[in-house]
């Protein structure tokens, strides 16, 4: 179990290493092929325009880039990757799909995903908080959230999705970012949250 935490704290930190990198390295740019203009935003399409949202600002898509494969590999329910710009920093976004054989309401899924701790190799990931959950309306929309960090130094926050609240995909967007992003970035989400849409 010693070895399994270790090597998940490698391969987090190369990750976020490589990310920082790229985002430090390349000059940002657009997204192809994926993407329609819309008024003052950018359209995402994703799982053959099933679960769509948009975004403001920029978003440089790392599904092209040699990290992706290696990111798929540890986590196959990814969706996208993206980099970000928040005011205090680049970080990422990720877009997940997680399926069941049996269909769920969104309540149910939702609760499930507050119970479920980080893990690697089915072993939980040692230092992992819950820190904040909860549901609320805003406009027309009911959002779900769940804050979470692991180690002192990275901080989660994900947002939930489901087609018409009861199916057998569950979506979330998640953004990763330092401690002292962390409102930035969860306010980022809820306002790419607002957006999506499920067909």
């Amino acid at each position: 179990m010693k070895n399994s935490k270790k090597y998940w704290s490698v391969v987090m930190t190369t990750v976020i290493v490589v990310v920082l990198f790229l985002s430090c390295n390349k000059p940002k740019v657009k997204v192809a092929n994926t993407l329609t203009l819309k008024t003052d935003s950018t359209l995402v399409s994703l799982d053959n325009d099933r679960f769509t949202f948009h975004f403001k600002g920029s978003f440089r898509d790392l599904r092209k880039e040699d990290v992706y494969s290696q990111i798929l590999e540890v986590n196959p329910n990814i969706l996208i990757m993206a980099l970000i710009d928040l005011p205090q920093q680049s970080t990422a976004i990720s877009a997940h799909k997680y399926s069941d054989s049996i269909k769920h309401s969104i309540d149910d899924a939702f609760k499930i995903s507050i119970n479920t701790k980080a893990s690697f190799n089915n072993q939980s990931v040692g230092g992992y908080k819950l820190i904040d959950y909860g549901v609320y309306k805003l406009g027309d929309k009911t959002l779900r959230f769940k804050v979470s960090c692991v180690g002192d130094t990275t901080v989660n926050t994900m947002y939930y999705f489901m087609k018409d609240n009861y199916d057998y995909d569950l979506y979330e967007l998640k953004i990763s970012c330092s401690k002292k992003s962390q409102q930035d970035a969860k306010k980022y989400l809820e306002n790419m949250a607002l957006t999506v849409a499920i067909k």
